[in-house]
């Protein structure tokens, strides 16, 4: 009996050691490798990009691997107005140069302008060497945070703010069911875009629209603008002015009042890829 009690015990003991073996075991290859997970940060871990106009959008996988967890230091955005509803409407600028592009997402809120926006301030945020030399790229992700938020064309007042500037303005120039504004610039977001317009000096504008899949164009030197953003980016040169004639719009005024190319891109979905980047880009030189 005494030598079965042993030998059980004897087992045990057995069993006792190799469970400790293995915890240690454990223990060394976490903190082996407890550095490793420290130096890859944060970044990898990211799946959305920063909430823009009150909504948070996915990043694509191209932007989600190097992106931080949120604008990188120097990078800070400022507010440049706010809505109707008081929403602030905000402002990224990237690049240094004397070249001064403006870019605008959300004008109307249902399309796909504020997400790809939004993605492009974390790129450029992740990637600032990407902005072509001699350029500063100043992007407003969403210039319609309350058309944004409810997910509508409009602003919070029902009116659509490409139809709400002072240039061959029409009580008649929005669709059916939306307003044109009660007077040119009646609305605050309308007013933000041109007090950019004035400050910014620039030469060029773009505002991101969908979902046409073509690259639209007003001004001078906006057919051969458009050209080279629509061969860089894959898509095609539509001038829309010969089919309709759009009142109040950002593409009338810009021109009209600052004699600068302006650019209506109709995206066709919301994804930055390698050639949008590089439609943006050739926007840029």
């Amino acid at each position: 009996m005494s030598h079965y009690l042993f030998a059980d015990h004897r087992a045990i003991h057995r069993r006792s050691l190799r469970r400790i073996v293995k915890l240690v075991g454990v223990l060394i290859v976490a903190l082996a490798v407890a550095p490793l997970l420290t130096r890859m940060g944060p970044g990898v871990r990211v799946t959305t990009a920063p909430d823009i106009g009150g909504r948070s959008a996915a990043w694509p996988a191209a932007v989600t691997s190097s992106a931080p967890t949120s604008v990188a230091k120097g990078f800070e955005p400022r507010t440049v107005g706010r809505s109707v509803q008081g929403r602030p409407i905000k402002m990224w600028s990237f690049g240094t140069g004397s070249r001064r592009v403006l870019l605008i997402g959300g004008i109307h809120g249902n399309e796909y302008g504020s997400g790809l926006a939004s993605r492009l301030v974390a790129y450029f945020t992740a990637h600032p060497s990407a902005v072509p030399h001699g350029s500063k790229i100043d992007i407003v992700p969403c210039a319609n945070p309350d058309g944004t938020a409810a997910h509508r064309r409009t602003n919070a007042h029902g009116v659509d703010i490409n139809r709400n500037f002072p240039v061959a303005w029409s009580i008649h120039g929005a669709r059916s069911g939306e307003s044109p504004g009660v007077r040119p610039a009646s609305e605050p977001e309308t007013r933000v875009i041109m007090a950019l317009l004035h400050e910014g000096r620039y030469c060029r504008a773009i505002a991101l629209h969908s979902a046409g899949g073509l690259v639209d164009y007003d001004g001078p030197g906006g057919a051969r603008l458009a050209s080279r953003i629509a061969r860089a980016a894959r898509s095609r040169v539509v001038h829309l002015a010969t089919l309709r004639t759009y009142t109040g719009s950002l593409g009338r005024y810009a021109p009209a009042r600052y004699a600068i190319p302006t650019i209506t891109w109709e995206l066709q979905s919301a994804s930055l890829g390698p050639h949008v980047i590089a439609g943006v880009q050739a926007a840029a030189r």
